[in-house]
């Protein structure tokens, strides 16, 4: 079986869940208001903010991390920033959720320790970009 199909049935329990949050549910429905919508783009932001910087430590450590993260084509940090300041809002406005926070240091770990292990949530942000 492909590396994508073993994350993908992994990951499919979790994927359901998320789409069952409020915040989902209310996005999906269009219910969302601007500062709601705001909000989670800061915490998605800090969560490819944490992921990237991991990823180049990732990469320095182990170059061959390279053949799957191309940071001139991938980083969605640069574009979700521009986003918020389109809402007036930024990255610094408020600290991120304490689970942003925890895949920040466990994105750190893994790229001191394992920068391989970067690939699932590499794969998870790549196919949310998909759709």
């Amino acid at each position: 079986m492909p590396l994508a199909d073993d994350i993908r049935a992994a990951l499919s329990a979790a994927h359901d869940a998320v789409e069952k949050t409020p915040f989902a549910e209310a996005m999906a429905a269009g219910r969302m208001t601007r500062p709601e919508y705001a909000a989670g783009l800061r915490e998605l932001a800090a969560l490819h903010a944490a992921l990237e910087d991991a990823l180049a430590a990732g990469v320095a450590r182990s170059p061959e991390l390279a053949a799957v993260y191309d940071p001139a084509k991938m980083a969605r940090t640069p574009l979700l920033d521009r986003d918020l300041a389109a809402f007036g809002a930024g990255r610094g406005d408020a600290p991120p959720h304490p689970v942003v926070a925890r895949l920040a240091d466990r994105f750190r770990h893994w790229a001191a320790e394992t920068p391989w292990a970067l690939v699932g949530p590499l794969y998870v942000t790549e196919g949310s970009r998909m759709g």
